[in-house]
């Protein structure tokens, strides 16, 4: 996802759009992220994209080298996500790509691994979808 002025009733708009032609019981998950990039990636951005404005957001350096949206900016615009899609659709798995356990913690109240881990999570969930027996 990307942040700008009125993302957040936008990607509400979006969402309904979506729920309105795809019934959530056809949804095995949702992975959410948000907008990072290589820092060498903003002079190709400006030179080739000189009206935009998506580099000038509140960006910070991550662990992985990437520059991504302050923290707490991530975690409202997710929790404010999370809770339109729970409110349309309350039983659908939504993960996240490439977020800490922190965002996890604070955006959907738990953490992969107090739930098995990610892989486990998606499996199951698939498995559900599909009416499928998992023998371990």
């Amino acid at each position: 996802m990307i942040i700008y002025d009125g993302c957040e009733e936008d990607y509400r708009g979006v969402i309904g759009q979506l729920f309105s032609h795809v019934s959530s019981e056809n949804i095995v998950w949702i992975s959410l992220g948000s907008f990072r990039f290589m820092p060498s990636l903003k002079s190709i951005i400006k030179k080739r994209f000189p009206d935009s404005k998506i580099i000038y957001g509140e960006f910070i350096q991550g662990l992985d080298g990437k520059m991504r949206y302050f923290k707490p900016l991530r975690i409202k615009l997710y929790q404010n996500i999370i809770s339109h899609i729970r409110s349309i659709a309350p039983d659908v798995l939504i993960y996240f790509c490439m977020e800490d356990d922190e965002v996890w913690k604070k955006s959907l109240g738990f953490i992969p691994s107090e739930c098995g881990g990610l892989p486990g999570m998606l499996d199951e969930s698939a498995a559900r979808h599909c009416g499928l027996n998992v023998v371990e």
